[in-house]
Order: C-alpha cells, then structure tokens, then sequence
C-alpha cells in the first residue's frame, strides 16, 4: 500500500465498537435530560404537569446516562 504505516486508520475492535455505542447512548440520553429540563422548571414553577411520554423518557434517559460501560 502507498499509504505510510503511520497514517494508516485501522477499524476498530468489537470492544471499541461496543464502548463507542455506549459512550454514544450515553450522550444522548444526557442531551435529552438537558432538552428537556425545562419541563421540570415549568413543574415547579407553574404547576404544569410533564407529558407522561415525557416522564417515561426521562426515567429511561436517566437510566441510561448512569449506565457504567462493559
């Protein structure tokens, strides 16, 4: 190959690719919390109730968010 052994990009590994996937899980599960937030502030501020599909999300991102990687 022309390409120098230095500049070469190999694939990843299964465990790479498994912890990327996690790492991503994680990140999106955060962005959610963070986009959502302001439906606990509305709750507390004014009495309005979170959407139960929100609720249900939000339970579930923040399962996923505290998830240690394999």
């Amino acid at each position: 190959s022309d390409i120098p052994e230095d500049e070469r990009i190999t694939p990843p590994t299964p465990e790479q690719i498994v912890e990327m996937a996690a790492t991503q899980l994680k990140f999106d599960a955060q962005k959610y919390l963070n986009d959502t937030d302001w439906y606990s502030a509305r709750k507390a501020e004014t009495g309005t109730a979170i959407p139960d599909d929100v609720l249900a999300l939000r339970a579930q991102a923040r399962i996923d968010a505290s998830e240690e990687s394999s």
